[in-house]
Parts: C-alpha cells; sequence; structure tokens
C-alpha cells in the first residue's frame, strides 16, 4: 500500500454510545444471556473510550434510548465511506427502533445517506470492514444478504470482497475479521468458508489465525488504531507476538459485560476516516470575499491556499478567510441571516460535523497555519 493510500484511510474518530440503558431484555444472537452490572459496563465502556482517545482518535458520542438496548452497538448503524454512510436494516425487530434515530444523527451532522428504503437486510460496520480505502471486506450468512453489497457500490469506487460466513456465533464479521494493516488482520478460520479463507490470506498474506478460545473471547473484535490494537481481555501471547512483529501493541480492555450481548470493542465504535475533499476546496466554504456557493471548488479563493500551501503568505484573498485567519472579526452571515460563530474550530465542526481534522486538515488541532506536512 502507497503511503497516501495509507493516510487517507487514518481513523480521526469514532461516534459511541453511552450505556446508559445497556441491558439483555431478549436473544437474537447465542451469546445472549446473563444480567449486566450496569456499573460495570459503564466503567468497561469508559475504559474503552479512553483507551481510543488515548491512541489519538476524538469520540463523538450520542445518547442512548430507553427500550433500545442494543443502540450501545453502534457499529451496525451504518457503513461509513467520507462523508456518505450507507444505512442498516436490522434483521430482527427488536433493533429496528434504532434506525430512525441513527438517520436522524446522520442528517443533523451533515451526512448524506443512502440506503432509505431498500429491502435488503444490512447492519452496517457489524458486517462490512474496509482493511483501506480501496477495498471492503463484506460478510454474508447469518445476517446481512449477499445481495446489498451490489447496493452498497453506490458510497464510492472500491473493491468488495465477498466473504462468506458459516458459523452461527460468529453471526457479525466484526466477530472473526478485524484488519490490522495493509498486509495483516486478525481471524478466525472455521468461521468461514474455504473459499473466503484462501482470499483472506491471498489479499492479507500476513494475517494472524486466532485459536477458539481467542475468538469466543471476542479477540477479532478489536479496533486497529494507528500501531495500537484496543482488543477484549483473551489476546493470546503467540498472537501478541505475531502483532508485535508486525509493529503492533496490544491493549485490552475488559468488555464482560457487552460480551453478555455478543460484542465487545468494534462493536462499540462507528468509524469516521478522513474525509476526501476536492484539491482545490479549502476549509472556509464562504465563496468569493465571503459570499456566494459553496460547492464550487474554488469557495474564498482557496484553492490557492490549498494548491500553494507552502508560499508562506497569510490567507487573505477574501474578507472572510480574513476573519477566519486571525479570529477576530464576526461580519459574515450564514444563509438563515445569525451571526457566524466566532470561533473557526466551532464553525468548521458545525459545516463537516465528525469529519472535521482541525484548523488546516489536523485533528489535534495544531497551528500549522500552511497545512505543512509535520
Amino acid at each position: 500500500m502507497s503511503a497516501s493510500k495509507s493516510a487517507a484511510h487514518i481513523l480521526k474518530r469514532v461516534l459511541m454510545v453511552p450505556p446508559k440503558h445497556f441491558t439483555v431484555e431478549y436473544s437474537i444472537n447465542p451469546w445472549m444471556g446473563g444480567i449486566v452490572d450496569k456499573q460495570k459496563a459503564h466503567q468497561q465502556w469508559d475504559s474503552l473510550k479512553s483507551a481510543i482517545e488515548k491512541a489519538g482518535v476524538q469520540v463523538l458520542t450520542m445518547e442512548q434510548t430507553k427500550g433500545l438496548p442494543d443502540q450501545v452497538f453502534v457499529c451496525n448503524s451504518g457503513l461509513v465511506y467520507d462523508n456518505k454512510v450507507y444505512l442498516s436494516r436490522f434483521r430482527h425487530k427488536e433493533r429496528t427502533g434504532e434506525q430512525p434515530l441513527y438517520l436522524e444523527w446522520f442528517k443533523k451532522n451533515n451526512i448524506s445517506t443512502i440506503g432509505e428504503g431498500y429491502e435488503e437486510i444490512f447492519e452496517g460496520g457489524g458486517d462490512a470492514v474496509f482493511s483501506d480505502r480501496n477495498t471492503l471486506w463484506a460478510g454474508y450468512g447469518e445476517r446481512s444478504s449477499k445481495s446489498v453489497y451490489e447496493r452498497i457500490k453506490a458510497l464510492g469506487s472500491f473493491d468488495i470482497v465477498l466473504c462468506d460466513m458459516i458459523l452461527p456465533n460468529f453471526y457479525h464479521l466484526d466477530t472473526c475479521f478485524a484488519p490490522v494493516d495493509e498486509t495483516t488482520s486478525l481471524y478466525y478460520p472455521p468461521a468461514f468458508s474455504e473459499a473466503t479463507n484462501k482470499e483472506i490470506l491471498r489479499r492479507l498474506p500476513n494475517s494472524i489465525a486466532v485459536s477458539e478460545a481467542e475468538a469466543n473471547a471476542f479477540v477479532c473484535n478489536a479496533i486497529t488504531i494507528r500501531d495500537t490494537v484496543i482488543s477484549p481481555i483473551g489476546v493470546s501471547q503467540n498472537t501478541k507476538k505475531a502483532l508485535t512483529a508486525r509493529g503492533k501493541q496490544v491493549e485490552e480492555v475488559d468488555m464482560s459485560e457487552f460480551m453478555k450481548s455478543g460484542g465487545a470493542c468494534q462493536c462499540l465504535v462507528l468509524r469516521f476516516h478522513r474525509v476526501k475533499r476536492n484539491d482545490f476546496t479549502n476549509n472556509y466554504g464562504y465563496g468569493p470575499f465571503g459570499i456566494g456557493p459553496t460547492n464550487g471548488g474554488f469557495d474564498s479563493f482557496g484553492f490557492y491556499r490549498d494548491k500553494y500551501y507552502n508560499s508562506g503568505l497569510p490567507p487573505l484573498y477574501s474578507f472572510a478567510s480574513y476573519r477566519n485567519y486571525y479570529h477576530e472579526i464576526s461580519f459574515h452571515k450564514n444563509k438563515y441571516g445569525q451571526p457566524a460563530p466566532t470561533d473557526f474550530e466551532v464553525l468548521q465542526q458545525e459545516r463537516f460535523g465528525p469529519y472535521y481534522d482541525g484548523v488546516w486538515g489536523y485533528a489535534d488541532h495544531s497551528k500549522n497555519w500552511f497545512g505543512k506536512k509535520r
């Protein structure tokens, strides 16, 4: 994988749902059962959130609705690619009440939605995961329909690798498969057909086969953030050694309360990777001299800054960008006639929602005014 290809797929932020109303009230997978210790569940959720933030990823949150205990498994809400999401359609009626809530959140955060009204079953990031920008691993069998992936092509241009899942206990792809880097995954071979196992090893030749004990501990329900693999407790020494050889460090988080409902680390997050922007579009989006259309690629004459970002000159090509650069003047009005936020960060968060990467494209909001790589 080229450096640019890897950089384009950096995980920048995730969505999580705090377990305010998390319980096990029904059984829709073989793992569901037992009484949830709500205090312990909150502690485990907080530990996962802290591990993700420590690894350099921003965590967005969405409130859980009473009566929807599995809403905490927000990974199943849809599949995100750039600023688009293909919406889920759950197989079991117990989870269908989550669908309109996710739709509302996506629209509120300016994420284009695809999939409304379609009949095929699709359970989002639980059954579909990107190993890089150009490769989608697409699980089907227990939950998602094989045919849905023809529609998912509408999200963008990428290869779709169909994964035939054959064990009921591993009902979602993310329970038995986790991409680690451009040549590596964690996977549980018995969960897949022979053809799928061959394809995993062909495309990801350094993949690490986990044991039955590890698979039952949901080790494959891991999240890889740069050089850190965040996994439920239960990673064997052999697997740790194999990951270390790939330059990864393992951080184990207790997920025992969520495993009572058949989920763990990856189930609890929805991934948002770096937004893909037009090469000639800047971060302001207010048109020439602070007015006009925002999607023509010439907003605020910002293409000069994007194309010639090493010029060393302040972005003074429009009044709006002057205001944005110095964080001082609040005269620009939006289409509703209300004052635009005086804080540029707030302004951009409103425009791009979870896709905003910071002042000049950096998630840590560093003041690297001309976009130079560090």
